[in-house]
C-alpha cells in the first residue's frame, strides 16, 4: 500500500484526528513487524489492518496462527482464523482479495 493509498482510504472511513493516530500506528506498526504485509494486496492490507485495530495490537501478536498464514500467503486458512474470531467481512476480504460493497436497491 502507497502512502496515497493510505491516506485515502483513511479519508474513506472518517477524517477523525484520533482514527488517523491510531490507523498510522497499526499501519507502522504491520509494516515494521512484518515483510509479509508489505507484499499483500491493497485489500488484504486494509482487512489486516481493521482486524489489529479492532483486536489492539498486543492482541493482534498473539494470532500466531494468523500471523503464520499470512506469512506464508494461505489466504485461506488465515480467513478461518478471522472467521473463529468473529470477523467474517474480513474473513471474505482475506480469502477473495476484494471488498464486496452491498447493491443498491
Amino acid at each position: 500500500m502507497t502512502p496515497e493509498m493510505h491516506r485515502n482510504a483513511k479519508h474513506l472511513v472518517t477524517n477523525s484526528e484520533h482514527f488517523e493516530k491510531d490507523c498510522d500506528y497499526f499501519f507502522c506498526q504491520l509494516n515494521e513487524h512484518f515483510d509479509w504485509f508489505k507484499l499483500l494486496d491493497i485489500f488484504r492490507q486494509l482487512a489486516v489492518l481493521a482486524l489489529a485495530f479492532a483486536l489492539g495490537w498486543k492482541n493482534f501478536l498473539a494470532l500466531s496462527n494468523l500471523i503464520f498464514f499470512l506469512s506464508n500467503q494461505n489466504f485461506n486458512d488465515a480467513a478461518n482464523e478471522i472467521e473463529a474470531k468473529g470477523y467474517s467481512y474480513l474473513a471474505d476480504v482475506m480469502r477473495t482479495g476484494e471488498i464486496k460493497f452491498a447493491e443498491s436497491k
